[in-house]
């Protein structure tokens, strides 16, 4: 994170009239983020099935997900979506643990705190909910992410291969105990 004093910023739940800001934002995120390991027709498939306004705003209003936003609370720009976390079932776990299925921030926003802000809130719903894991899978070439995940207190779980249209890439998964009385907020 850099030494600038950390932006105004507000992190809340998603409303479904967030869909196409968390659309815009997934969009120019993983343009930038995945430009060199995910072929362009590829990445289009994902954004067209998973961050359409229409399932965006179909998954914020299911009651076992959690959608959160960062807004930027300082004019001219007000209220504008920089980022956001989704967070839900994990199905390969048991009952008491749960997934975080994403979490971005506009590439100009990044080392910034919105990623910790977002995975803050992301614990402290989790811990709200007493579930004792949280898992997230990451692209294994995706280091950035996995170095945020791995300062953050994640260890790794287990490897998979996550097919994305004709690709079939390595992820890598991270759990992390909510239990433990050293998961902080960073």
């Amino acid at each position: 994170m850099s030494d600038l004093p950390p932006l105004p910023l507000r992190i809340r739940s998603a409303r479904t009239a967030d869909a196409p800001a968390i659309r815009m934002v997934a969009t120019v995120t993983w343009t930038a983020a995945y430009k060199h390991l995910i072929a362009p027709e590829n990445i289009a498939a994902v954004l067209r099935k998973y961050y359409s306004v229409e399932h965006v705003t179909q998954s914020i209003s299911r009651e076992d997900s959690a959608w959160f936003v960062a807004e930027l609370m300082m004019p001219p720009n007000l209220g504008k979506i920089i980022g956001y976390a989704h967070c839900g079932p994990y199905t390969a776990g048991g009952r008491d643990d749960f997934a975080l299925r994403s979490l971005y921030a506009l590439p100009e926003y990044q080392r910034k705190g919105i990623g910790t802000a977002l995975w803050a809130q992301v614990i402290a719903w989790g811990r709200e909910l007493h579930k004792s894991r949280m898992f997230v899978g990451v692209l294994t070439q995706n280091l950035p992410a996995r170095r945020f995940y791995e300062q953050s207190g994640a260890t790794i779980s287990h490897e998979e291969k996550l097919p994305i249209g004709s690709q079939i890439l390595p992820e890598t998964w991270y759990q992390l105990n909510l239990a433990e009385d050293n998961v902080d907020y960073l």
